[in-house]
C-alpha cells in the first residue's frame, strides 16, 4: 500500500509517500501506463521515478502487462480488420493470418482455430472428458477454414468480453476503482 500513500508537503504539493516524487495530475494513470508500456516494449520511459518503475514491476508480477499487452493486440486487430473491411478488401487465408499471427501467439483467437469451440461450452458428461476432443491434445496454431471479416471480429468480441453480462475492465479501467471479486 505505500505505493499508493499520498502526502502532502509544506508547500501544498502532493508527494508520493513511497519517494516524495510529485503525483503527476490530472490523470497519474496515464503516466504508469506509458511506464508499463516502457518497461514492456524495452525503452526507457520519460520522467520515470522510481515510484513508477516499483509499481509496474508489480503491474507485471500482477499479470496486469500480461492484459494491457492483450487488449492492444486485440485492439490493433480490431482496427486491422475494420480498415480491411472499409477498404473492401477480400479476407484471403494470408491476411487473416497476418493480422491473427500475434493474437494466436498469446492464446487468442481459439474459436477460428478449435473446431470443437462451441461444443466446448457444454460440460463432458463424462470425468475423461468429450470424447471427440481427446483426439486434440493442443489447439491448432492455424485458423479454420471459412473465416471471415465479421468471424473475426466476433472472435476479438469474445475475448475482449464483450458480450458478457458485465464485460471485464480493459486498458486503464482496470486499475480504477472496482468492487473486487467479492
Amino acid at each position: 500500500q505505500t505505493l499508493f500513500k499520498v502526502n502532502i508537503d509544506d508547500s501544498g504539493c502532493f508527494r508520493w509517500e513511497f519517494d516524495g516524487s510529485p503525483v503527476d495530475a490530472p490523470n497519474p494513470r496515464f503516466s504508469m501506463f506509458k511506464t508499463v508500456d516502457a518497461n514492456l516494449s524495452g525503452e526507457e520511459a520519460p520522467h520515470r521515478t522510481h515510484r513508477e518503475y516499483v509499481l509496474s514491476m508489480f503491474l507485471e508480477h500482477t499479470g496486469l502487462n500480461k492484459a494491457l499487452c492483450r487488449d492492444t493486440l486485440l485492439m490493433d486487430a480490431r482496427r486491422q480488420v475494420e480498415q480491411a473491411q472499409k477498404n473492401g478488401d477480400e479476407p484471403t487465408r494470408t491476411r487473416l493470418t497476418q493480422i491473427a499471427r500475434p493474437l494466436i501467439e498469446e492464446g487468442l483467437l481459439v474459436q477460428l482455430r478449435d473446431p470443437h469451440f462451441r461444443e466446448r461450452i457444454d460440460p463432458a458428461t463424462s470425468p475423461a472428458g468429450h470424447a471427440h476432443l481427446r483426439s486434440m491434445p493442443e489447439l491448432p496454431e492455424e485458423l479454420l477454414e471459412g473465416v471471415t471479416w465479421e468471424s473475426f471480429i466476433t472472435a476479438l468480441e469474445h475475448d475482449q468480453g464483450l458480450h458478457m453480462k458485465e464485460p471485464f475492465p480493459s486498458g486503464e479501467d482496470r486499475v480504477k476503482d472496482t468492487k473486487g471479486m467479492f
